[in-house]
């Protein structure tokens, strides 16, 4: 498994299936890795991850990218909302990618979170040279509450499944493979004005 979702380091951002580790070009789509590659594609609302028999294909950009709505329970102040509202942003990350629409990302990019800016950095590279993805989406098998630092600031340890996929860095790079694997990410939430938000994602 390859360590891959930092921005700042090669190591890191590598397995993000976000950007290509090799040739300096972008894959497509976020992914936090261990040893191997990682990923990130998504469906509407929830991640799905192909079967091991599903061979990735090349996707057809969506005219019409539409953002995941946030169910409702992720808009209590309560530990199983913040797990929903953790879903939604996972959710939202496979779509922005599926779709190659950085547009998706922008309400979930706080300042001060470097990895929430790498995945729409290179995710604008992406879109802005053709590039694309399919696969590779991530879903949280795992989310567990590390500690609260306050009434409204909790921070929670996400495990996630990245599945396998294919990704594009620009309209003619050749694909690359993005491998199945598994990686943890720590995930800062806030509660604020009556509704949960995000506030640093970094690996763990």
């Amino acid at each position: 498994m390859r360590r891959a979702l930092a921005l700042a380091t090669v190591g890191l951002l590598c397995g993000m299936t976000v950007t290509a580790c090799s040739n300096d070009e972008p894959a497509a789509s976020p992914t936090v890795s261990s040893s191997s590659p990682s990923p990130s594609t998504a469906t509407p609302s929830q991640p799905t991850e192909p079967t091991e028999s599903t061979e990735p294909t090349e996707p057809t950009p969506s005219a019409d990218p539409t953002q995941p709505v946030l169910p409702d329970i992720a808009k209590e102040r309560s530990r199983a909302g913040a797990k929903a509202f953790i879903e939604h942003y996972v959710s939202v990350l496979n779509t922005a990618y599926a779709d190659t629409e950085p547009k998706l990302l922008h309400p979930y990019t706080p300042k001060g979170c470097s990895l929430c800016a790498s995945f729409l950095q290179v995710l604008e590279r992406v879109h802005k040279e053709g590039g694309s993805q399919t696969g590779g989406t991530w879903t949280p098998s795992r989310i567990d509450l590390a500690t609260r630092e306050s009434s409204d600031r909790w921070i929670f340890i996400t495990t996630v499944d990245v599945a396998k996929g294919r990704s594009r860095g620009s309209s003619d790079s050749p694909p690359q493979e993005i491998v199945e694997d598994q990686i943890r990410v720590e995930i800062r939430l806030r509660w604020s004005k009556n509704r949960w938000t995000l506030d640093d994602v970094a690996p763990v």
